[in-house]
């Protein structure tokens, strides 16, 4: 069963400064603190590179960029994974990295790394962000 190592946020909803956490092996993580602290945050971002929907087809809203600023501001997520395997026509690879980035001034971006054979591997798609 795959699992979250870690999981970076910068520019989304009220984390406007790179944050980094960390996840422990085999112990449940239980987000705690005051209203309006971000703890909703955190799982939407989650939820937004790791959920039911692609995240390549997502455009933010305003709502989403810190402080509404979506036409100066950009948002990065990225979640570090183990155990996690991806399918396609090209054969089965470990991904081991989920980044996406939009911004005004570029299409939002999936990008997964991985490995498939012997070879590093990079996979990107995208739809505009504004």
């Amino acid at each position: 069963m795959g699992r979250v190592r870690s999981l970076q946020i910068a520019g989304y909803r009220s984390v406007r400064d790179d944050i980094l956490m960390t996840f422990p092996e085999n112990t449940p993580v239980v987000l705690v603190g005051e209203n309006n602290s971000g703890k909703s945050n955190i799982v939407r971002a989650l939820d937004l590179v790791l959920g039911e929907s692609w995240p390549g087809s997502h455009t933010p809203d305003d709502h989403e960029y810190f402080d509404r600023d979506k036409a100066n501001g950009s948002i990065e997520i990225v979640a570090e994974l183990a155990g996690v395997n991806h399918t396609d026509r090209q054969g089965t690879d470990r991904v081991e990295k989920l980044n996406w980035k939009c911004s005004a001034t570029g299409p939002a971006r999936l990008r997964y790394d991985g490995k498939l054979g012997t070879g590093r591997e990079r996979k990107e798609g995208g739809v505009p962000c504004g």
